[in-house]
């Protein structure tokens, strides 16, 4: 007998970007609450990177070791303007498979600066750049 299907229920912040995209669910549904007996996004960093028109133009699922040890794809101006990449949301998953913390950045497409950005940690902390 197959288990039965998950009620898919967003959790808080989150539901503002699954209504942006809509594969958001099958990319990391363990983002909604479900019983499962174990998460199977564990230690991992979520990103998703959006052009001025909400066109998703960038995704990638990394180790959370190596989202903090390598440059992101977004720390050079030149691969900002190259997507035109205006938005990135991450959401970093701990060992786990709790979220974290989740971010949203915003750069300027002209010059690829970086002009705003706000963390959400898992403790209640919400930290912002820019305006």
């Amino acid at each position: 007998m197959s288990a039965p299907p998950c009620q898919f229920k967003p959790v808080g912040f989150i539901e503002r970007s699954l209504r942006i995209v809509a594969l958001l669910p099958a990319l990391i549904g363990d983002l909604f609450r479900c019983d499962m007996a174990t998460p199977k996004i564990k230690s991992k960093a979520v990103l998703l990177g959006f052009d001025p028109e909400s066109k998703c133009v960038y995704s990638q699922i990394l180790e959370l070791s190596d989202y903090y040890d390598r440059e992101h794809f977004w720390d050079k101006g030149s691969h900002v303007r190259a997507l035109r990449l205006h938005r990135v949301k991450g959401y970093l998953f701990d060992s786990a498979g709790v979220l974290d913390q989740e971010f949203e950045s915003i750069f300027d497409v002209r010059s690829g600066k970086l002009t705003a950005a706000e963390a959400r940690h898992a403790d209640g902390t919400i930290k912002r750049l820019g305006t």
